[in-house]
């Protein structure tokens, strides 16, 4: 086995509604870490607060067109709403759920 590096300090970004959560949590972090390596390879968190990077490829696609068949199941589901912007703003919704669905 070569050398093994030992109480290092893992520096880690989290977003910072997370970061008091992960110092709470910071035995059990370490804890896992030194299991998954087998030996105390750190020591300490040095939390560094900011936002994480975004993954483009996290980006849903655009939902798909409705077909006259799921319109109409909608239109049906929202016609006893009658507030025009609740109603709007729920097929709105409707659509992109239903969109989202694979047919």
């Amino acid at each position: 086995m070569g050398r093994q590096r030992q109480d290092g300090t893992l520096r880690a970004r989290v977003e910072p509604a997370f970061a008091l959560i992960a110092q709470h949590r910071e035995p059990q972090i370490l804890e896992r870490i030194n299991a998954f390596f087998g030996y105390r390879a750190v020591a300490r968190l040095a939390l560094v607060q900011g936002p994480l990077p975004r993954d483009a490829r996290r980006v849903a696609p655009p939902a798909r067109p409705l077909d006259a068949a799921e319109h109409s199941a909608l239109d049906h589901r929202l016609a006893g709403i009658e507030n025009d912007a609740l109603r709007d703003a729920l097929k709105s919704l409707g659509e992109k759920v239903i969109g989202a669905r694979k047919s």
